[in-house]
């Protein structure tokens, strides 16, 4: 009945706020690399050595083909890669971390979804028993009254009889 089907879904509303806790915990450090500012990190990702030395031998074969391989310029080019190469690298880094924050605050939203459905559901199961206990009430109020009035309908008749019986003694004597 309704009573079984709300405490089922009563019991399953701890498993949700255990699962969001859960998942806004994976967060913690995530959060902790955004903000150590531990430049190693976005330095150790994947395939950041790699692409960092086939930039500069790029740029190294090039002006080695223009003859200025060991010229001021080729220096400057060559600083100006690392840094662009590192700040590239290093907002793909913090990008890659945000994506983790969105997808569990994505899971949050899905199970805060489910915990939602599982309220209403326990909400209306909760409004069943309400209604169906208020009728029973009602009911029970009416039988009392019909008993009561039953009651009363007795005692009248047993007091018109009795004044009766009364007053035929009366006459008798």
């Amino acid at each position: 009945g309704a009573l079984t089907q709300y405490q089922n879904v009563a019991a399953t509303l701890p498993g949700y706020t255990d699962r969001i806790n859960q998942y806004a915990g994976s967060i913690d450090p995530i959060m902790a690399k955004i903000q150590s500012n531990n430049l190693n990190d976005y330095q150790q990702s994947p395939g950041y050595d790699f692409r960092m030395q086939q930039g500069q031998k790029a740029l190294e074969a090039s002006r080695a083909a223009n003859g200025t391989l060991n010229s001021g310029s080729t220096g400057k080019a060559l600083l100006e890669y690392g840094q662009n190469f590192g700040t590239a690298e290093y907002d793909n880094y913090l990008n890659r971390l945000y994506q983790q924050i969105n997808g569990v605050g994505a899971q949050i939203s899905g199970v805060q979804a489910g915990q939602q459905s599982a309220q209403g559901s326990l909400d209306a199961y909760g409004n069943l028993i309400n209604t169906g206990y208020n009728a029973a009430k009602a009911n029970a109020n009416m039988g009392m009254s019909a008993a009561q009035q039953q009651g009363e309908r007795i005692a009248n008749t047993g007091q018109i009889y009795a004044s009766g019986m009364m007053a035929k003694d009366a006459q008798m004597k």
